[in-house]
């Protein structure tokens, strides 16, 4: 399903005398339970831009998180959802405030736990280390142990996290540069300002596929960490009724393999 921005006053409820919310917000509209707009409860999501979980491309959103949450939704009767794109500190502190009924799966943290609940796990993103394949072109095996990168530096984006352990070892032996994103993330490791960068594996591939560099760059195939994503549903608003159902559709898709099947979907 092509999902389609809009922009405007988006009403929340079963109906106008059971109004929750009123949100004024560029929103995806997400199909649901096959029964009239009026008479749906619509459950409003927010996430950040970020390839290929969540992306608008000229006024379409799509990605591997809207997707998940769409097949969930499938599930639920007399349901439907919206996604509104924001930047990511702003997502999660206008659903802290309970201007959102949830977020796309993230990391679960007990700052997070304060104002939401958690589902089950939903995607096991992992984090891996690219190499310019020029710089090693035997290729890179590793053994899990940071020691073997003594001396080399190392790529991050801005406020991202994969492991403190790493980032203690290339702070101590090496050197850790930011960058304001994964395409200058990956420009700096093709012209070799950095040994190495750090991302989330399905990032990566989805970079190097839309920018045609797949031939300049590998990852390395053991993991730095693997983190289970799950769906926030706010305290506040009360989505988090809405639980148990979340689970269930989402113990369905597992069982299926449809969870795998989706994060695999990335070239």
């Amino acid at each position: 399903m092509k999902l389609k921005l809009r922009s405007g006053v988006m009403r929340l409820g079963q109906s106008e005398g059971n109004m929750r919310h009123t949100i004024l917000a560029s929103a995806v509209l997400i199909a649901g339970a096959q029964i009239s707009m009026a008479d749906d409860v619509v459950l409003a999501f927010c996430y950040d831009t970020y390839p290929p979980y969540a992306l608008d491309d000229a006024g379409s959103a799509s990605g591997l998180k809207i997707t998940l949450l769409e097949e969930v939704i499938a599930q639920l009767d007399g349901v439907t959802a919206t996604v509104t794109l924001l930047p990511w500190r702003r997502c999660q502190r206008e659903t802290a405030n309970g201007r959102f009924d949830g977020i796309l799966p993230l990391f679960q943290n007990s700052e997070r736990e304060g104002y939401m609940v958690f589902t089950e796990d939903t995607f096991q993103e992992a984090s891996v280390f690219w190499y310019n394949r020029s710089r090693f072109p035997d290729g890179l095996e590793w053994s899990g142990d940071y020691a073997e990168f003594d001396g080399l530096t190392l790529g991050m984006i801005n406020g991202s996290f994969h492991d403190s352990a790493m980032e203690a070892a290339f702070a101590a032996n090496g050197e850790i540069l930011r960058a304001v994103d994964i395409s200058a993330l990956f420009l700096m490791l093709q012209h070799e300002r950095v040994d190495l960068i750090a991302t989330d594996a399905a990032v990566g591939r989805h970079h190097t596929h839309i920018s045609g560099t797949r031939d300049l760059f590998a990852f390395v195939e053991r993991p730095i960490a693997v983190h289970a994503s799950q769906f926030g549903l706010s305290r506040v608003r009360g989505a988090d009724a809405y639980l148990d159902d979340f689970n269930a559709a989402i113990a369905m898709l597992r069982d299926q393999g449809r969870l795998d099947d989706l994060l695999n979907s990335t070239p």
